[in-house]
């Protein structure tokens, strides 16, 4: 006489995995007090999310959004993957509200000013912020424009000033240069390093003198091309009214290089400070 029984089982081969995709990180500024965060899971039968150690709540990947959140303190996410067999996996991000931040969208969002006592009586100006962005294949991102507002739309050598910034994933990006004097279009190109990350916060600083254009990155040199020894007051020594000041346009009413992304603490000086 014989009795079987037979016993199913599945033998559990990992835990799963999760990673944040997008969002604020690395203890990096955002202008949003309620920011979304979206992320990655495999392998994972439930996904939960908790902010500063609060209560986990369910959270799907294509979208997690906080509640709004006190400005001027670090915050950290924390996504947790789970399966069935109890194995977890999680991911983090910290990052601190502030109100300052300017967050732009890309298609409509800027910021616009007049400004008096800009122009230097030298030639020397330097204009510097933080800036982080979103990568493209295709957007040049017009951050800062100064020009005189009289002149809309632009034409050829109205006095200008335009920085931009042009992604390319593929070959390095380059950080653009463009003044616009009553004699002469110049544009400097500035290549950035393969490694540089657009979607992290950086400090740029704009530098003019009398010699030429200069580009810093978090305090770092950067080489620069094509003509550019045009100084500040080369493109508005001769304006005697306001000059406008634009963040995130051109000041041109058929502009298309909105900005994506963010930029915090726009500075103006009437000297060369790097």
């Amino acid at each position: 006489n014989t009795d079987t029984e037979v016993a199913n089982f599945t033998v559990d081969t990992g835990a799963p995995t999760v990673t944040f995709t997008t969002g604020p990180d690395n203890g990096q500024p955002t202008g949003d007090p309620t920011p979304t965060f979206t992320f990655t899971a495999t392998g994972a039968t439930t996904t939960t999310c908790t902010v500063d150690g609060g209560s986990p709540v369910a959270c799907a990947a294509a979208g997690f959004t906080t509640s709004s959140l006190a400005a001027n303190i670090v915050h950290t996410v924390v996504v947790t993957a789970a399966e069935a067999a109890g194995n977890t996996a999680t991911d983090s991000a910290t990052f601190l509200v502030n109100p300052t931040v300017a967050c732009l969208d890309g298609t409509a969002d800027r910021g616009d000013a007049t400004i008096t006592g800009l122009v230097p009586g030298g030639t020397d100006a330097t204009i510097e912020f933080w800036y982080r962005g979103v990568d493209s294949a295709t957007a040049i991102y017009d951050l800062v424009d100064i020009d005189e507002p009289a002149n809309y739309p632009e034409a050829a050598n109205d006095p200008r000033i335009t920085i931009s910034y042009d992604p390319d994933i593929a070959t390095g990006d380059d950080l653009l240069v463009h003044v616009e004097t009553p004699t002469a279009s110049n544009t400097r190109t500035f290549a950035l390093p393969i490694s540089h990350s657009l979607e992290d916060w950086h400090h740029y600083a704009v530098v003019f003198n009398a010699t030429t254009i200069l580009l810093f990155v978090d305090g770092v040199a950067v080489t620069g091309s094509g003509t550019g020894t045009a100084g500040f007051d080369d493109a508005f020594g001769a304006v005697t009214s306001p000059i406008a000041l634009h963040v995130g346009v051109d000041g041109d009413t058929t502009s298309t290089g909105f900005t994506d992304g963010a930029l915090l603490d726009l500075r103006l000086s009437s000297t060369a400070r790097y």
